[in-house]
């Protein structure tokens, strides 16, 4: 009996069940359908059919389509690895020849470079020259203002015609280099600085010389600290300053308005004189050789000092002056140097006026007062070859006073 063969007919299925399947789920349901026909065309080994359950087809299914949603990442972040590797270990080679058409880029930026910069400084030059212009010629800029502290022997009115600034002089024209010394011209001007305030004001700073003494050098000049002779002396400014003389008139001409040695020596004791309590002095003579000698203004007492040892010396006269008391003003000499014995220098030696001293005092100085003229002029006798009596008579002839 012959078994009959039947043939599978696929049944058609309408369009609207042939949809299109993901991609996803049309791979795992055909590997699902493939391991079913391979399961059905290879037995077991122990003869019995085995199906696969269909919770196992769903699993894989889910875990292949996961593995292909996540394989572009993964994709990405290897290749990114990758690239790392091969940056680290194979440095990229700069190439060896660069193309010929670099060069005219590189030059067209340094061409427009060095342009821009001068255009710039040409548009700056040009703004500069135009402020400039306009700053000189311009009514704002005027001197209109000057602001300085007074000082006791230099007033407005000296000060304008030492500056001499015509009307309408631009600020920014002064030289005040120039100004500063014109104001230092005035004879008690010891420093001026000229400084410029803009728009229209002009600061003046005067320093004056601060008198110290008088030196008597054919004329009266007064002298500062430092020992130059920067004024001759007029009415009203001889006030209580010592005198110094024995100074040749040459002396201050080849000076210039200098220091003098002889003078700054002079000085130095003058301010230790003064720097005690002790009667005033009124004269400083320098000797030829070199020795000092004081005469006070009131008594008119001579105090010879020497060369050398002053303070010490002075200290030998307070102690004599603590001694006698009242006495002290009587003293015609008082020889402090000693220096013709050694082993006594420390020994003073004095003597006091005496009577005939006296008289011819009061007679000189009547003769003196006689006449204005002579009260005015220095003697040419010199004060190292006169009597004390008779220096004390003609201190009026040879120390003038002007109040």
């Amino acid at each position: 009996m012959t078994t009959p063969i039947r043939s599978r007919q696929r049944t058609k299925q309408p369009a609207a069940a042939r949809r299109p399947v993901p991609r996803a789920r049309a791979g795992a349901q055909g590997r699902t359908q493939q391991r079913g026909r391979n399961s059905k065309r290879k037995p077991a080994r122990n003869g019995a059919s085995e199906a696969i359950a269909p919770e196992k087809r769903v699993a894989s299914g889910r875990l292949s389509s996961r593995l292909r949603a996540v394989r572009p990442a993964l994709a990405k972040l290897f290749a990114r690895r990758e690239g790392t590797r091969a940056t680290t270990s194979s440095p990229r080679a700069e190439p060896k020849h660069r193309e010929p058409r670099e060069w005219p880029r590189r030059l067209g930026k340094v061409a427009l470079k060095l342009g821009a910069t001068v255009a710039v400084a040409w548009g700056l030059l040009i703004a500069g020259r135009e402020v400039y212009e306009y700053a000189t010629t311009s009514t704002r800029f005027e001197v209109q203002h000057i602001i300085y502290d007074r000082s006791p022997h230099v007033d407005d009115d000296q000060l304008r015609e030492l500056l001499a600034i015509e009307p309408g002089t631009n600020i920014l024209a002064c030289d005040l280099a120039e100004l500063s010394e014109r104001v230092a011209a005035h004879p008690w001007v010891a420093m001026a600085t000229v400084t410029r305030n803009l728009p229209d004001t002009l600061g003046i700073e005067v320093v004056e010389h601060e008198p110290a003494a008088i030196v008597l050098a054919g004329r009266f000049y007064l002298v500062n600290g430092e020992g130059q002779p920067f004024k001759v002396v007029e009415r009203g400014e001889r006030s209580e300053l010592p005198i110094i003389t024995g100074v040749e008139r040459s002396a201050l001409a080849e000076a210039d308005g200098q220091a003098i040695p002889q003078l700054v020596t002079a000085l130095d004791v003058i301010r230790v004189y003064q720097s005690k309590q002790r009667p005033r002095l009124g004269e400083l003579h320098l000797d030829d050789d070199g020795s000092l000698t004081l005469y006070t203004a009131e008594a008119g007492t001579q105090l010879r000092l020497g060369r050398t040892d002053f303070e010490t010396r002075l200290g030998r006269w307070d102690a004599l002056r603590a001694a006698l008391g009242d006495r002290a003003d009587h003293l015609a000499v008082v020889h402090l140097d000693n220096e013709s014995k050694p082993d006594r220098r420390d020994r003073v030696v004095a003597r006091f006026a005496t009577e005939h001293d006296e008289a011819v005092l009061l007679a000189q100085a009547a003769s003196a007062l006689e006449s204005d003229d002579e009260a005015r002029e220095p003697t040419a006798k010199p004060a190292a070859d006169l009597t004390p009596a008779e220096r004390r008579a003609q201190r009026r002839n040879r120390i003038p006073s002007y109040e």
